[in-house]
């Protein structure tokens, strides 16, 4: 019979075949632990699988990142049983919410699908794009050589001030404008300084674009926004163009990013204009389930 337990900072290592690589790094600090959590199943002492979640900056709020089960012990309910026991965890540590992110069209994807089914979980909506591509490819397109009017300018995210950090976030909390996915103070420590940008109008701060290491030949475009009043003007463009030309520098050749469903204009762009330059686009879909005593009567 196998059985689940919370994992300590020590033990995640021995279960890292069961994650993403991404992943691996985050798991490696989970010194973080008040914002992480990981449940391990074991049978007869061998890691059997591992499920995943992270509890957002307001700790109400948690994304489940990954959930996988060893290919022999599948169907017979280890990952229900992973699963059951993350949300009941997260729902003692005060969080309310939990969402599970899958990539559409893969040959795991039915799995995953019936397994938050079974557990109550609702119908998942589109996400994000991913597109990937590489600096050869992209160098090609017009739009990267997109330039900006005399009052805006560009910055090195590395040398944003304090100020402008609090100016962020205080408007963030105030009117929430932008999406929590596109938070550029996420995962910081992912970041690639050299290649991550953001862009003042008129001495503020109005757009980014956070570039984050991927793995060592690839980066990854995880957060690119412009406020509202700048959408249809191609501000965000122009900022992708210089992270782009900027990963020339680095030595990673592979370019990855990331487009929100809750940007239309920015989707529309990509389908129309982006096409011909990328190498694959691929979609992930969301579920959000709010944690309620059903999870503790399971």
């Amino acid at each position: 019979m196998y059985s689940l337990k919370i994992l300590s900072e020590q033990e995640v290592a021995g279960f890292n075949e069961f994650t993403f690589p991404h992943y691996r790094s985050v798991l490696s600090k989970m010194s973080l632990g008040h914002r992480m959590v990981a449940v391990g199943a074991v049978l007869l002492r061998e890691s059997v699988g591992l499920v995943f979640a992270e509890l957002k900056e307001t700790l109400r709020a948690a994304a489940i990142r990954s959930i996988a089960v060893a290919p022999q012990q599948r169907r017979i309910g280890i990952g229900t049983a992973l699963l059951q026991r993350v949300e009941l965890e997260l729902m003692t540590r005060g969080c309310g919410v939990a969402e599970v992110i899958y990539m559409a069209g893969r040959p795991s994807t039915p799995a995953v699908e019936s397994l938050l089914r079974k557990n109550g979980w609702p119908t998942a909506n589109p996400r994000m794009m991913i597109c990937t591509s590489d600096f050869d490819l992209l160098s090609r397109a017009p739009w990267m050589k997109l330039a900006l009017p005399p009052a805006f300018e560009i910055f090195l995210w590395k040398e944003l001030t304090a100020c402008e950090r609090a100016d962020i976030l205080e408007c963030q909390a105030r009117e929430k404008f932008f999406p929590e996915v596109l938070n550029p103070f996420a995962h910081e420590d992912l970041a690639e300084p050299a290649c991550s940008f953001g862009l003042r109008y008129k001495g503020r701060v109005v757009a980014w674009c956070i570039v984050q290491q991927f793995d060592a030949n690839t980066l990854r475009c995880g957060s690119l926004f412009v406020r509202k009043e700048f959408e249809a003007q191609g501000r965000a463009i122009a900022l992708l163009a210089r992270s782009i030309y900027a990963t020339r520098d680095t030595g990673r050749s592979n370019f990855i990013f990331d487009v929100s469903f809750e940007r239309p204009r920015m989707i529309r762009f990509v389908q129309r204009r982006m096409t011909p330059y990328l190498k694959s686009i691929r979609i992930t879909n969301e579920s959000r389930k709010k944690l309620t005593g059903e999870c503790l009567a399971a």
